[in-house]
This record gives C-alpha cells, sequence and structure tokens, in this order.
C-alpha cells in the first residue's frame, strides 16, 4: 500500500507540471501544503497568469468509495481554506478515468472566467484596427476577428 502523503504530494507536483506546461508558468508546491505560506496545495509567486488569483487544492483518492466518501469534505476544505478576497478550486482525480476534474463556484466561474473572455482588450483591437489601417486583411476577415474577440 502506498503511502497517502506522498501519493497527494505525486499528485500536486503531476497538476503542477500540466499547469506550468499549459500556461507557462511558475507554479510550485506550497510550503507544508498551504499550512505555511499559502493557502492551497500551489503557489505562483509571479502572478503571470488569471489563474493565479484561485487558492487551488488538490485531491486524489485512488478508488470509486473513497472518491464519493470524501468529496464532500474535499470541496468544504477548498472552501474554508481560502482568504474571503480569493476565490477557490479543487483539482481532483476521476479514479479509473485519466480525467481530472475541476470544481469551484458558479458564480466565480462565470465573472472570472466566461465574462473575461467575453470582452477585448484594448492591445487586441488597437491591433485588429492597425491591420486594418494597414490593409493587411479583407474588411470581411476583420469583422470575422473582430466578431471572436467581442
Amino acid at each position: 500500500m502506498k503511502n497517502p502523503k506522498k501519493v497527494g504530494t505525486d499528485y500536486e507536483r503531476k497538476i503542477i507540471d500540466i499547469i506550468n506546461k499549459y500556461l507557462g508558468s511558475g507554479y510550485t508546491k506550497t510550503k507544508l501544503s498551504g499550512g505555511a505560506d499559502h493557502p492551497g496545495d500551489m503557489r505562483e509567486y509571479y502572478k503571470t497568469t488569471p489563474l493565479a488569483r484561485y487558492t487551488i487544492e488538490c485531491k486524489y483518492h485512488g478508488s470509486g468509495k473513497e472518491f464519493r466518501r470524501k468529496i464532500l469534505l474535499d470541496i468544504n476544505q477548498a472552501i474554508t481554506q481560502t482568504p474571503a478576497n480569493r476565490n477557490w478550486q479543487l483539482i481532483i482525480h476521476l479514479p479509473n478515468s485519466k480525467t481530472e476534474l475541476v470544481i469551484m463556484d458558479l458564480q466565480d466561474y462565470l465573472v472570472n472566467d466566461i465574462i473575461g473572455q467575453m470582452t477585448v482588450s484594448n492591445k487586441e483591437a488597437k491591433q485588429i484596427i492597425k491591420e486594418l489601417e494597414n490593409g493587411k486583411y479583407k474588411i470581411s476577415r476583420s469583422i470575422e476577428r473582430l466578431k471572436a474577440v467581442l
């Protein structure tokens, strides 16, 4: 039987590797699983991604039975350890699969993730206008690009 603490630590490192690979970020494991310098299991000290606004808790349960027995406790831990001025996420492995689930508050998801994707930044808009002015794209192509970011 594997040491549960080692399994948890290995899982946290796996998730950190995935996040850093996709976001090009610098997440590291927090000391004492968030007990020392920062709540949550991981931290990105330079806050280079929008994910940095979340307190992230990672959980790995080896069996479906353990998963079902502990999931509410895991969610509660993610919520209660998160400071009032931050949002929380629980990343949990779905047993007997290659799937990692992200559980978070619906309002946080809508406000921070969905609405953020629905707005165009000034930088993006200025770049599209510049390309239009330089004749780089036909009007129809530029309209499609604007619709995609607006």
